[in-house]
């Protein structure tokens, strides 16, 4: 029988902990947590997204003969390329978050962070990019920084 304080995991499992719920993933008798590594990544597909959506739809619905439609339009495609490497970096160093070495989790969490605070700047992925890339990396970080 497993204390609450331990972490008991099958496979691909949702565990309850603490009044948390954690996915974790049982590899070498080591614990790897997925969750803010899957977090990380979902929210750097809605930045690419808004990317993607800047770039090629945002023209056509914002054309409009009003300076400031003009200045939304104009300001979202020339962020657009600026939204898309911030979502692939997002990407990639999601999937890194997922590391055995717990400094290299922290680090690539810590990078999360970062880029997905820059991601205000081209739109935040919908906003909900924005907070599941944030909440991925605050995760990923505390989950580094506690797993043994």
């Amino acid at each position: 029988m497993a204390q609450l304080n331990e972490l008991v995991c099958i496979d691909l499992s949702i565990a309850y902990v603490s009044d948390k719920f954690m996915i974790c993933m049982e590899r070498k008798n080591e614990k790897l947590h997925v969750l803010p590594s899957v977090l990380a990544v979902l929210g750097g597909f809605f930045i690419l997204a808004d990317g993607i959506y800047a770039l090629y739809a945002a023209p056509y619905i914002y054309s409009s003969t009003s300076f400031s439609t003009y200045l939304i339009s104009g300001l979202g495609t020339r962020l657009a390329p600026f939204s898309i490497v911030l979502g692939l970096m997002i990407i990639g160093s999601g999937l890194l978050i997922y590391n055995k070495n717990k400094v290299w989790s922290t680090m690539w969490s810590s990078t999360v962070l970062v880029f997905s605070i820059m991601s205000i700047l081209s739109g935040g992925g919908f906003i909900i990019g924005l907070l599941l890339s944030f909440v991925g990396a605050i995760l990923g970080i505390f989950y580094s920084s506690s797993r043994l």
